[in-house]
């Protein structure tokens, strides 16, 4: 008989407690496996995000609601700045691209964007397109909209659809503007807060202001140099200016990672909890089959099985253990993981690259629980030792 059709026919005979702890360690691999993809890619995913604009420009105040605001849309902004700021660093010849951003307005909670037609162009010519339109056009007169994908789903606005936006960004909303805003066009997913905005031409946001922004106020500049050497002569002088501030978005987030670090810990600590919880449990499952592994072995060895396939046959259940409660919880992490992303990309606007689990991680939890395993039923290898007379003796007993 093969160690092959051995095992199965005595795990038939304990299908239970062999379910119990693939699932206790499918749980624990899965917990372990999603803290370690998610918080890569939300290292990945923010500096990333953060990477397309090397300043951010706008009025004084925080840095962090600055770059939160005009990169992600997800707080309240500063204030404004003066249109002429923005006219000058087009003038520059040390900036390759400067994006003007007019801010303030909403829709069922997504922000309206006022720009320019230079937000979706590639920074240099022969660079791939970074915005594609999934429908209709793009914008070209005042009240134009174009969706993105997310946006257009959950609003569900399409071309052609008209809507008032309202005064507030941020969760305050206030009373609805009389001008009303067309939909052009709706872009294809880009994996971005772009995906949750709502893009007008900047004349939309000051027509719709009116007196308010009869001085073609700004929000915010996003700034492309030519070379990345001129970018802190850039911030140095633009933060000399009253009322004014330039930020790097990659410091803000790396300064909020900073801070994200401790619920990583905490998540990992969680983790390191369950691995321990589910180390304690799988070893209660197998000592607590050990005196039915022992009469199986037993009789196995006088009926004058092969101590090889006795012995393969331990080590062939206990790899089976390990490596289907680990594909499992790979497997379901895989499904949180696509949640998280799903979530994090409609809610926060925070794209979240697919990532998999650390190697190292996967490795030390697969080897340890199979060290686990194996010191548990290694009192069994004593078995081998005694002579078939002793085994029955055993099973009599």
């Amino acid at each position: 008989m093969s160690a092959l059709r051995l095992l199965l026919l005595q795990l038939r005979g304990r299908k239970y407690s062999f379910l119990f702890m693939c699932l206790v360690v499918s749980v624990a691999a899965a917990l372990v496996f999603t803290v370690s993809s998610v918080s890569a890619s939300l290292r990945e995913g923010l500096l990333q995000q953060a990477g397309t604009y090397e300043i951010v420009v706008g009025a004084e105040g925080s840095a962090t609601q600055l770059v939160l605001s005009s990169v992600m849309r997800a707080d309240v902004p500063n204030g404004n700045i003066d249109r002429s700021i923005y006219e000058r660093l087009t003038d520059d010849p040390r900036v390759l691209k400067a994006v003007p951003l007019a801010l303030g307005d909403s829709y069922m909670g997504l922000s309206i964007v006022g720009t320019t037609r230079d937000y979706f162009t590639p920074h240099r010519e022969g660079l791939p397109e970074r915005f594609a339109l999934r429908g209709g056009e793009w914008f070209a007169k005042s009240g134009d909209v174009v969706l993105g994908a997310e946006a257009a789903e959950r609003t569900g606005l399409s071309v052609g659809d008209e809507f008032h936006g309202n005064h507030g960004v941020g969760g305050a909303h206030g009373e609805a503007h009389e001008d009303e805003y067309r939909v052009v066009g709706v872009l294809r997913p880009v994996g971005s807060a772009d995906d949750l905005g709502l893009f007008t031409p900047l004349e939309s946001v000051w027509d719709a202001h009116g007196e308010e922004a009869e001085h073609g106020d700004i929000t915010a500049v996003l700034l492309k140099p030519e070379q990345l050497g001129f970018a802190p002569a850039l911030r140095e002088e633009l933060n000399e200016l009253p009322g004014v501030q330039a930020e790097y978005p990659v410091r803000v987030f790396r300064e909020l990672l900073s801070m994200f670090r401790l619920g990583e810990r905490a998540a990992q600590l969680i983790g390191g909890v369950s691995v321990l919880l589910c180390a304690l449990a799988v070893a209660f499952a197998v000592l607590s089959t050990n005196v039915q592994r022992r009469s199986e072995m037993a009789l196995l060895r006088a009926l004058g099985m092969n101590r090889t396939i006795v012995l393969g046959n331990l080590l062939l259940e206990t790899a089976l253990l390990a490596g289907c409660g680990s594909a499992a919880g790979f497997g379901l992490s895989a499904a949180v993981f696509a949640f998280a992303r799903r979530y994090a990309l409609s809610a926060w606007g925070v794209a979240l690259p697919p990532v998999a689990p650390d190697a190292v991680t996967a490795i030390a939890f697969v080897g340890g629980l199979w060290l686990l395993i194996a010191l548990c039923v290694s009192p069994l290898i004593g078995l081998y030792r005694k002579d078939a007379q002793h085994g029955l003796q055993h099973i009599h007993s």
